[in-house]
């Protein structure tokens, strides 16, 4: 009698064993058919999206273009070529530029205000021209630089200073860029750009005159495009054709739309 109690016993705890694996199979079942597979589909959907990406192609000479990508490289006077700072071996973001480049940006919508600014309106123009999320850090750079403002932490405000302003010791030759293909991509744009690299007063040709590159660290010489340093133009070799251009290294510049017609900086980088 006890041997059959203890055989319904060991039937009933196989009987409950068998239905607890049934349900864990058929929730894991569930989970794979119903969460699972909606959550991948959801994960695939960004990629959709990318194949319907909007992608309106621009005049490389429309105002909306130059605007946009002229701003970040014009600056109050300075002996070095900001331009540098953009082109480089590696990409360049926001966080790249130093302090005083950003100031230099910045101070250029004032340059003409001979009077005090206020501190919002130098970083409203920081959000404007580098991204809604951007910090502008308030500093007087007057000591070390050319500016035509310098900063007062006790008014809050950038106080008009009467400098002279500019630079005599060259660089006589300078990195030149064209923007050769400019698209707009959903909030972006994404500007093409052929850039040429000059060697530099100790890299010169036989007549003495300045070699360009297609790279920044100068080691891919474009034969044939120099820089003439005369200060007669009827001895000056004016590089501005598309043919000159195509020899030069190929960056892709990244901008994103803040509002209207306004984009700000996102990236510069190499892509050959």
């Amino acid at each position: 009698m006890e041997d059959k109690r203890k055989k319904r016993h060991t039937g009933l705890i196989c009987f409950i064993t068998l239905m607890a694996g049934l349900l864990i199979g058929m929730g894991g079942g569930y989970y794979y058919l119903e969460v699972y597979n909606k959550e991948k589909c959801q994960c695939l959907k960004p990629l959709e999206q990318t194949k319907n990406t909007k992608v309106e192609n621009l005049d490389v000479l429309d105002s909306l273009v130059l605007n946009n990508f002229t701003k970040m490289i014009q600056t109050i006077p300075r002996c070095d070529d900001i331009v540098s700072e953009y082109f480089k071996s590696s990409k360049v973001t926001v966080s790249d530029l130093n302090k005083d480049i950003i100031f230099s940006i910045i101070d250029t919508n004032f340059m003409n205000q001979q009077t005090a600014v206020a501190a919002a309106e130098y970083e409203s123009k920081a959000k404007e021209y580098f991204g809604a999320d951007y910090k502008y850090e308030h500093e007087d750079f007057s000591q070390t630089m050319c500016t035509s403002h310098k900063y007062n932490k006790d008014t809050n405000s950038y106080e008009y200073v009467q400098t002279a302003c500019g630079c005599t010791t060259g660089p006589n030759s300078r990195i030149l860029y064209r923007i050769s293909k400019a698209e707009l991509v959903d909030n972006f744009m994404e500007l093409t750009v052929k850039v040429l690299f000059p060697g530099g007063p100790n890299n010169l040709d036989n007549e003495g005159h300045v070699k360009y590159y297609s790279d920044v660290n100068t080691t891919k010489e474009i034969p044939g495009l120099v820089y003439h340093s005369s200060e007669n133009p009827n001895d000056a070799q004016i590089i501005d054709n598309d043919d000159a251009y195509k020899k030069g290294g190929t960056y892709i510049a990244t901008m994103k739309k803040y509002k209207d017609d306004i984009y700000s900086f996102v990236s510069i980088e190499p892509i050959d």
